[in-house]
């Protein structure tokens, strides 16, 4: 707060002469809210640090991360299946576990008595392993029953149709390749449709997740009928 001088007009000699009385305080001077240092959007100038940002950072999917979770074409087969992926150290029960989208089959597989065979370091297989969402296809009168103590040695058969006792890639396929499943005198067949690599009438939507005892295959729809013929694929 500051003062100022008052200067009053008085007449003296016949004439007009200004004489300064007193001080005077000045109004105070109230800053409104809009007034404090805020600048408008339109004044804020652009930064060119905000414009050099990584896409890596701006992007809430970091290149390493879409690197995995994106599909990217293999050369041998002209599918959209993802690249391999090496889990170091897990066996196939294991990575099962890990995987959230295998809860479904690991009960199933829990319930069956099937975790400790595909757990053995020192056998390899080749699991075709169907996602929740593939269980979820199937009516609630299978299902209940898949999971009841009557449907217990179906259950089991079901799931060892869904194992090979050989590791086998998606490099493997040649043709329509037939293979011996874990369920006596049943076969797979595992062929290449309009450039997507399938098993039976599943699709298989990520090939070769290796574990230290064999390979999952992820497919999309549950092997719920075995044959023992390829000839409908064209074998």
């Amino acid at each position: 707060m500051y003062a100022r001088k008052v200067k009053k007009r008085v007449v003296r000699n016949g004439k007009k002469k200004l004489v300064r009385k007193g001080k005077a305080k000045s109004k105070k001077t109230l800053l409104k809210p809009t007034s404090l240092n805020r600048a408008s959007p339109r004044s804020l100038p652009r930064s060119s640090k905000i414009a050099s940002i990584p896409s890596s950072i701006a992007s809430p999917r970091s290149s390493t991360l879409a690197s995995i979770v994106s599909p990217t074409r293999t050369s041998n087969i002209q599918r959209s299946q993802i690249q391999p992926l090496v889990m170091q150290g897990d066996t196939l029960t294991q990575l099962v576990i890990k995987d959230g989208r295998f809860s479904t089959l690991l009960s199933l597989v829990k319930m069956a008595g099937l975790a400790d065979l595909l757990n053995d370091k020192k056998k390899t297989f080749t699991v075709f392993a169907p996602t929740n969402d593939a269980f979820a296809k199937l009516d609630k009168k299978t299902l209940k029953l898949l999971t009841s103590p009557q449907g217990r040695k179906k259950l089991k058969e079901i799931l060892m149709y869904h194992v090979v006792p050989e590791r086998f890639e998606s490099s493997d396929i040649e043709g329509v390749s037939t293979k011996n499943t874990a369920l006596k005198d049943e076969i797979l067949c595992i062929y290449v449709d309009n450039g997507e690599a399938k098993v039976n009438d599943s699709k298989i939507i990520q090939a070769d997740v290796r574990a230290t005892n064999g390979v999952i295959h992820v497919i999309d729809t549950v092997l719920a009928t075995p044959t023992k013929t390829c000839a409908k694929y064209g074998y």
